[in-house]
């Protein structure tokens, strides 16, 4: 999943680190397991590169579309697109077969959801709430 932290404005191509939200930062790529074990991160993307982009140029989704290990999966949100080894929200379930997919699927992603919060809390800076990194990107 992804986390935005927050940055000052660069004096250089703002515009690219300006989010859907409308503040800097840099779009963060947070990858845990179902204990909350961080597997992977990347944090080299401005704030305007959308989720799936920044997956898409990771060397996590190289490893995933080449010899994919056994029983690897990775679940994600809405903003990115179904592929063979990961596995989204069904937009528009039909029965109650997808609908418990759905849940499900939110329940297993409560991991991510706890390992983000954790690192906030742990990391202030990290949490947008505290101010801005006074970092230039």
């Amino acid at each position: 999943g992804s986390m935005h932290v927050a940055l000052r404005a660069p004096s250089e191509n703002e515009l690219a680190f300006r989010n859907a939200r409308n503040f800097h930062s840099m779009n963060m790529q947070v990858v845990c397991d179902a204990a909350g074990t961080i597997t992977n991160v990347v944090a080299k993307f401005p704030g305007s590169c959308p989720n799936a982009a920044v997956l898409e140029n990771s060397a996590l989704a190289r490893l995933l579309e080449g010899a994919r290990p056994e029983g690897a999966w990775l679940l994600g949100d809405r903003s990115y697109p179904l592929k063979t080894w990961l596995m989204t929200p069904i937009l528009f379930p039909c029965g109650p077969a997808e609908e418990r997919y759905n849940a499900l699927h939110h329940q297993a992603l409560a991991a991510l959801r706890q390992t983000r919060a954790l690192l906030k809390r742990r990391f202030r800076c990290l949490d947008a709430a505290g101010g801005c990194l006074q970092y230039a990107p």
